[in-house]
């Protein structure tokens, strides 16, 4: 709005139709030259008065009046309308203010909900990640349980294995040493079996030199009882000789036990042991599940950690925002009083 005042001033001015919108809050239109001039120049005073405080509180605040005015009507209407431009530009700066305030206030509240929420949702992943520990744990209890079972019964069977294997052992140990005595014995009755047959044989080459037929009968006759001897001694011998034989087949059934017993204990025990791997695998494997999801639920806390910071940090900045409107308009009201003051010195 440009300034009217240096035009006021200048001689043989008279008001034009564009004048009197500005003119008329002092109530003192023109009408055609029904005026006179020293009303008409009280007028131009206060208007110029009055369009110099618009110009000032639109440059930057209230300022003194180019003239003051001499008529107390003058001095009051120009109160009154200093008074109406300031409380008008407060209002609107009020409002401007109050609007800022408002907005960073909403937002504050807002983050506080924000940060409430993700504070929960990051306590409830941490739970969630806890409870998932706790499975964890008790899956691999689980497991060293089974290992260590599997392990105690697969040593037990193994155990029995071998005491039924030795038990067969020692139930073959005595038809074994029977055996071996009977076979001693055959042997024993063969060697003499066969000195007697030598012996036989002596007694006929004796026989066969001898010219008395006594002599020659009675070495035939010894020589028959010899053979006779070995004959019955290999009989016995035989028979020994099948005994042991018989013992023997004990003996070898009693080893084929003992080792069957100890061939299925080592099988029953890596069959426990491979069931045991098993059962311990699949424990194991939930609880590398529960680890894996322990750590999921450990990054989305943090993810609403994060969250929770930059609600807060949004808060923080706020506040600040709330706190320089406040500082603002506690500056701009001691602004405006120093400035009234100072108004008020000089009218």
């Amino acid at each position: 709005m440009p300034n009217i005042d240096s035009s006021i001033r200048t001689p043989g001015y008279q008001p034009g139709p564009g004048d009197a919108d500005m003119l008329a809050p002092s109530g003192k239109k023109p009408v055609n030259g029904e005026v006179s001039m020293e009303s008409a120049a009280n007028d131009h005073r206060t208007a110029a008065n009055t369009m110099a405080s618009i110009n000032a509180l639109q440059m930057g605040g209230p300022q003194l009046p180019a003239t003051v005015p001499t008529s107390p009507a003058a001095q009051a209407q120009l109160r009154t309308e200093l008074s109406v431009l300031e409380s008008n530009q407060a209002v609107d700066l009020y409002a401007v203010m109050g609007l800022i305030q408002k907005s960073a206030q909403e937002m504050r509240n807002t983050n506080r909900e924000i940060r409430a929420s993700e504070l929960n949702a990051q306590v409830g992943e941490l739970m969630s990640a806890a409870s998932d520990m706790q499975k964890a744990a008790n899956f691999r209890l689980a497991a060293g349980i089974v290992q260590g079972s599997v392990q105690m019964l697969s040593a037990g069977v193994q155990a029995y294995s071998s005491m039924s294997a030795a038990s067969k052992s020692a139930q073959g140990a005595k038809p074994q040493g029977e055996a071996t005595e009977l076979k001693d014995s055959a042997q024993k009755m063969n060697d003499s079996a066969q000195t007697f047959n030598t012996e036989a044989q002596d007694l006929r080459t004796q026989a066969g030199v001898a010219t008395d037929k006594t002599s020659v009968d009675n070495l035939q006759a010894q020589a028959r009882a010899a053979d006779d001897k070995a004959s019955y001694l290999r009989t016995n011998a035989r028979s020994m000789e099948k005994q042991a034989g018989t013992k023997q087949a004990q003996v070898d059934g009693f080893n084929a036990s003992a080792q069957k017993a100890s061939g299925n204990g080592d099988i029953a025990g890596k069959m426990l042991g491979g069931m045991g791997e098993i059962i311990t695998a699949g424990l194991k494997f939930g609880a590398d599940s529960a680890d894996v999801s322990a750590k999921r639920h450990e990054a989305r806390a943090k993810l609403h950690e994060s969250a929770s910071a930059g609600a807060n940090e949004m808060m923080q900045q706020m506040m600040d925002v709330i706190r320089d409107v406040k500082d603002k308009l506690s500056s701009i009201d001691q602004s405006r009083i120093e400035t009234n003051r100072g108004i008020a010195r000089n009218i």
